[in-house]
């Protein structure tokens, strides 16, 4: 059986802490596409089943419910029943995958009592708003069913915040964190010399959200797909590639073009009729028998390919989630080190696997977008929600972790500098952004928040808290960004690390304190007072006739509240 890694027990765990409060019901947990979001639900529900409930699992195409299945089975030892089309589960099962296809059908659906589940798990939740999974979800959650989406991106494009229906964001394990930590490959950008000129097309809904018309995307494609072709040809050399097309006709003309500048390539699309053999085709890619494979929307969720080498993405989208589930499908490293992986003692075990491996990264091909009015994803989009951030890392090739990095102190340099302008007198409490700038901390300095209950307003425990610690607690923006400086100050003060205090202390004479212990920090705030001190009395001493008594300087109080407030996020 498979066994949970770190990252995805601390996510069950999270889950469980969050439904300790009452008023949380339904929790999201975001996590990289490859590091296991079905061996989290499968755990959740192997769990739930040991304390007597039950759980429906709910996806929405095929290969999502075939895989929730198979890992189901494979993490647990359990088997659970499937209820999609002709397949009717038993009213008896523990655990259901159910297709939200079938499952919102009034008959269907009404033949399940509304109390049966206890949780209900929600694959790709980026989809929950959707008519046909509300039907579903409404009808279990009137029983008294908790909710569970899965994603790998906690937000939607067409901007109805996923917080309308989640309560709370109890895990975020992101692209970023799964590569540092040895999960996943490296991603590295490649700037395509081509340019798509997309002036003019407009957007419309999709069921994603709104969007660019893929229509009009494609027919701008159509002209370039012989240079197109070329380029790929150029760069993946024998490796294979996945390509996103926006239209059936330009993953048929594109598969046309690869072949005619020499490379092996075949199309798949959702559409039965016109690829009846869809399934035969993507076999043979995953065989390797051919370089290229190209697609519309049939293989953006749910498929897994980890010899996949070189992702291109040809349908440009204003959707995030859409462009991160899409690159997602080659950050898998190689099959064959998974074990190794699983077994490694350390990050840097399974850092130095992954970079010796056969798939040391997986190439992004990005293509030089002409375009207005839209604020099209690119690569930054994958590893950040920062406008700005992304804007310092447009065309620049190379390691996407790297250029990330780098932007993170460029954009890190322009706030410092903003909150060293603004910082007109000196001040006992510190500004969470003073804060972010301080310990170099880009997602505090963009913190906005997500649910309802983030956005509420700070508990008094967490006031409580913030003050103690000389926080600025009227700039706070609601409970969960209390949670997120609440969590840094938990995390230092584990670490030794100086205090908030000390460290403000240090900053209004000049000093970066953030590296230092808190014990030196608390030292050298010693030696400092006794040096103002000092000099205060030999002042003193040359103004009149006679010497001012000498006394020892008082220790400085850096007993910041440090109280256990795991409950708070």
């Amino acid at each position: 059986m498979l066994a949970a890694r770190p990252y995805q027990i601390e996510a069950n765990a999270a889950l469980r802490e969050g439904w300790l409060d009452p008023e949380v019901r339904n929790q999201l947990v975001a996590m990289a596409t490859g590091t296991g979001k079905t061996v989290v639900f499968s755990e959740l529900a192997k769990d739930e089943v040991t304390r007597g409930g039950r759980v429906l699992i709910l996806a929405h195409t095929d290969e999502l419910i075939d895989q929730a299945l198979d890992k189901f089975h494979q993490t647990t030892g359990m088997k659970a029943g499937r209820e999609k089309a002709e397949s009717y589960a038993s009213r008896f099962e523990q655990v259901v995958v159910g297709s939200v296809q079938s499952m919102q059908g009034t008959l269907r659906l009404a033949s399940w009592p509304k109390d049966y589940f206890s949780i209900v798990v929600v694959d790709e939740a980026h989809h929950v708003l959707a008519d046909g999974y509300q039907r579903v979800l409404q009808h279990f959650i009137s029983g008294g069913a908790r909710v569970v989406g899965v994603t790998a991106t906690a937000d939607r494009g067409d901007k109805r915040g996923l917080g309308e229906f989640f309560h709370r964001v109890a895990y975020d394990y992101g692209l970023l964190r799964a590569v540092r930590d040895g999960w996943l490959v490296r991603p590295i950008v490649k700037t395509m010399p081509v340019q798509i000129d997309l002036r003019g097309v407009t957007t419309k809904a999709t069921a994603e959200g709104n969007d660019l018309d893929r229509g009009q995307v494609g027919q701008r494609l159509i002209p370039l797909l012989d240079a197109i072709a070329d380029a790929i040809r150029a760069e993946i050399k024998s490796e294979k590639v996945l390509i996103f097309m926006p239209s059936v006709e330009t993953a048929q003309l594109m598969a046309g073009a690869l072949i005619d500048a020499g490379v092996t390539s075949e199309w798949v699309c959702g559409e039965r009729k016109l690829c009846p053999d869809r399934a035969e085709r993507v076999a043979r890619h995953r065989q390797g028998k051919f370089q290229a494979l190209t697609n519309m929307a049939v293989l953006t969720e749910g498929y897994d390919d980890d010899s996949i080498q070189n992702i291109v993405c040809l349908r440009a989208t204003k959707i995030r989630s859409l462009y991160c589930q899409i690159i997602g499908r080659g950050t898998r490293p190689i099959g064959d080190i998974v074990p190794r992986l699983n077994a490694a003692a350390s990050v840097a075990e399974r850092v130095q696997l992954i970079a010796h491996s056969s798939k040391p990264h997986v190439r992004v091909m990005d293509f030089l977008w002409l375009y207005e009015k839209h604020d099209l994803c690119s690569p930054a989009t994958l590893v950040t929600k920062d406008v700005r951030v992304a804007e310092l890392m447009k065309g620049k090739d190379g390691d996407l972790l790297d250029i990330e990095a780098q932007a993170e102190v460029d954009l890190l340099k322009k706030l410092e500098a903003e909150v060293k302008k603004n910082a007109r007198r000196k001040s006992q409490t510190v500004d969470p952004l003073a804060l972010a700038t301080h310990l170099r901390d880009v997602e505090l300095a963009d913190y906005e928040p997500v649910t309802a209950q983030e956005s509420a307003p700070i508990t008094e425990k967490q006031k409580r808290i913030l003050e103690g610690n000389g926080i600025k607690v009227d700039a706070v923006k609601g409970r969960g960004h209390a949670s997120l400086i609440i969590r840094l100050i938990l995390e230092r003060h584990a670490k030794g690390l100086a205090t908030v205090r000390q460290i403000n202390f240090f900053r209004r004479i000049g000093i970066d304190a953030t590296a230092w212990t808190r014990d030196h920090a608390s030292q050298a705030q010693h030696d400092k007072i006794a040096e103002w001190q000092a000099r205060r009395a030999a002042k003193a001493t040359d103004q009149s006739s006679f010497a001012l008594p000498r006394s020892r300087p008082a220790q400085p109080n850096n007993n910041d509240s440090v109280e256990d407030l795991s409950a708070l996020f």
